[in-house]
């Protein structure tokens, strides 16, 4: 019916817009026409329910004028519990079924639950190598004829994932690389096929010599003059001229080995004129000013331009000369001078993928030639000088940690700590508190930081003493043999290389503003590449502490993670930062129900918290009382024997 009866809308992007169009309760009667007919088409439109219900309920007019509606709303909501269960299950199926690094790349983001449904048909039918293999065969066969939408997807569709399964209309034919590069694709990290123009970082603008080579294989030597159009594989006229190493390679992963099946030859960086002028495309001055800047750039924030670069190849479709693409690599400390453009390019995908472990590039006996001599360890060969013969390098340290802990008396630590992934232990530090002077003396010191402590633009320290980082306490803590083994021994990697770089403590009043929720890591790239899961955390309560006025915990939290970030995608909640606040709509009754609710952990006086990453953690607040702590973690130094295990990791 008239307002909302006869707009047509293809996507959920355009039932926002067109939400957008409407206010108060106009707003709110379009949702309800939308979710009627949502739910007559139930059985065809699981996914889409659910996250309409999602966009739904994150609607200002929802929040507005649905309480007095619950009950219209309430088939949809459970269509859209019961879809995202279902979607869990089958996804989780498949990571059982397959490997589950190798089975994440082929679920995209937003699969359907038909989607994954049929694809774990496939599991159940193939070995995951047999099941890629089939799937590219049917995806080629797509791809190569001619549709538009999602016949033209580069996605695994459910029609894909069904054909697999007929072995004799289907069989398994790989396409090579010529057949590929000839309708526009290429190959991508995981092993599938995508369009080689959506991450081309060497279409650079180019035009063939006056005379071209009749043999593809000469193309060594050829010259190329500039022209302001980038080639692109649009056209049969562009797909016919033989192309140099910039021009078809791809730093995306996508047709990086196009060149060898081709033989097109290698067109190294002296057969470049020195002169050349920049042949980048959609790339904006200013990052193009910060690649031609000689400053030297840190490890963290030079893979931060590398990211930024793949960003705008991904989002702006932009491409860059090999001339900027050569000073990324010197920014990254990389050995440049004999590598071709296509090399080049590989050098920079393969230290784009490893940037969460670039230390293990440095310091791997097979990848530390990449790097020059001062961006990376020393190595013995560096020091040998006139003498021939290497020392014996000495075997790795391991040690048993159970075996330590139970020398302690201590071996129940582990068993809790991996249960709960958090340990309180007693009575650790209270020797500090049984010399009455020795705590005098600590005391004073606390009085004395907190004398000098100021408010930065009127803004409160929120209980935090912001300049105390080398008390007398904090460095007694950080030199404590058992506090340093207990990390050594808890941690996941038993990494025993660590140092506890200087933080502040903490020293609340009545009253302070202290409560807070949050997960301090990058929680995509803990799930995605492990990127922090051992650095544990911790902290020494030196005041008696109460149930309401102590650390709060999500304990457990290493066993359930995935599951309910997956819950904070499908909410529209989740981000990509160092640090994610959890506020009420990404902790709900539902997560409550399944995963537990926050606890309280008071500590008496001396007391030590150990705690894995992964467990969201806060604060009760405001302060009911006086409190003191100290936070004296170890964080863990890679094999290099120079970078943290988190690079940003620093005060």
């Amino acid at each position: 019916d008239p307002p909302h009866g006869g707009h047509r809308c293809q996507n959920l992007e355009a039932i926002h817009n067109y939400l957008q169009n409407y206010e108060g309760r106009e707003r709110y009667a379009a949702l309800c026409t939308l979710r009627d007919r949502f739910m007559e088409r139930l059985e065809n439109t699981q996914t889409a329910i659910a996250q309409f219900y999602s966009l739904a309920t994150q609607d200002i007019s929802f929040r507005t004028f649905a309480t007095g509606d619950a009950e219209a709303w309430e088939p949809m909501r459970t269509a859209a519990v019961s879809t995202r269960e279902r979607i869990m299950t089958a996804r989780n199926s498949i990571l059982k079924l397959w490997p589950e690094a190798a089975a994440e790349g082929l679920i995209t983001d937003g699969a359907s639950l038909q989607t994954l449904s049929s694809m774990r048909k496939a599991a159940k039918s193939f070995p995951y190598e047999e099941g890629k293999q089939r799937l590219v065969s049917v995806m080629f066969c797509r791809l190569s004829q001619p549709g538009v939408g999602i016949r033209q997807t580069t996605d695994p569709t459910k029609k894909d994932w069904d054909r697999i399964q007929d072995q004799q209309r289907y069989p398994i034919h790989t396409p090579n690389n010529r057949m590929l590069f000839s309708i526009g694709l290429g190959w991508n990290h995981h092993g599938l096929l995508e369009r080689k123009a959506a991450l081309g970082i060497g279409s650079v603008s180019v035009e063939p010599a006056t005379k071209l080579p009749s043999n593809p294989k000469s193309v060594v030597g050829e010259t190329f003059q500039s022209q302001s159009k980038p080639v692109t594989l649009s056209s049969p006229v562009d797909q016919a001229r033989p192309m140099r190493n910039d021009q078809i390679s791809s730093f995306g992963g996508l047709t990086s080995s196009i060149l060898d099946a081709a033989k097109l030859g290698t067109v190294h960086e002296d057969a470049v004129p020195a002169n050349r002028r920049c042949t980048c495309v959609r790339v904006p001055d200013d990052l193009k000013s910060r690649l031609d800047a000689k400053k030297s750039l840190s490890t963290p924030i030079a893979i931060s331009l590398l990211k930024e670069i793949r960003d705008h190849i991904s989002d702006n479709k932009a491409t860059f000369c090999f001339s900027h693409l050569h000073k990324m690599g010197g920014k990254l400390g990389l050995q440049t001078k004999m590598l071709s453009s296509e090399s080049l390019k590989r050098r920079l995908e393969d230290v784009y993928r490893a940037r969460g472990r670039i230390y293990e590039l440095k310091a791997d006996q097979k990848t530390y030639r990449w790097f020059r001599r001062n961006n990376r360890p020393i190595r013995l060969a560096d020091t040998l000088g006139v003498y021939r013969i290497r020392p014996i390098p000495l075997p790795r340290f391991t040690f048993d940690s159970r075996a330590v802990l139970r020398s302690l008396n201590l071996d129940w630590v582990i068993s809790q700590f991996h249960e709960d992934g958090n340990v309180l232990i007693n009575d650790i530090f209270m020797y500090l508190f049984e010399d009455e002077r020795l705590w005098d003396s600590l005391s004073e010191e606390f009085d004395m930081y907190d004398w000098h402590l100021r408010k930065i633009g009127g803004r409160q320290n929120l209980g935090w003493l912001r300049n105390a980082l080398y008390t007398q306490v904090q460095q007694i803590v950080r030199c404590d043999p058992l506090y340093y083994i207990l990390y050594a021994c808890l941690r996941p990697d038993n990494n025993w290389r660590l140092i506890s770089y200087p933080y502040y403590m903490k020293s609340t009043q009545v009253d302070d503003s202290t409560c807070f929720r949050h997960l301090d890591l990058n929680v995509p790239q803990l799930l995605r590449e492990g990127r922090g899961a051992s650095q544990i955390q911790g902290s020494l309560t030196l005041t008696d502490e109460t149930e309401d006025n102590c650390t709060e915990m999500l304990t457990g939290a290493h066993r359930w993670l995935p599951i309910w970030w997956d819950r904070i995608k499908q909410r529209k909640l989740d981000s990509d930062g160092l640090l994610h606040y959890v506020h009420s709509s990404m902790w709900t009754p539902e997560d409550k129900r399944d995963f537990g609710d926050w606890k309280s952990l008071p500590c008496k006086r001396g007391t030590v918290r150990i705690s894995m990453p992964h467990n969201p953690h806060g604060s009760t607040g405001p302060a009911a009382g006086f409190r003191q702590t100290i936070l004296p973690w170890f964080v863990g130094i890679m094999d290099d024997n120079e970078t943290l295990e988190v690079q940003e990791s620093g005060t």
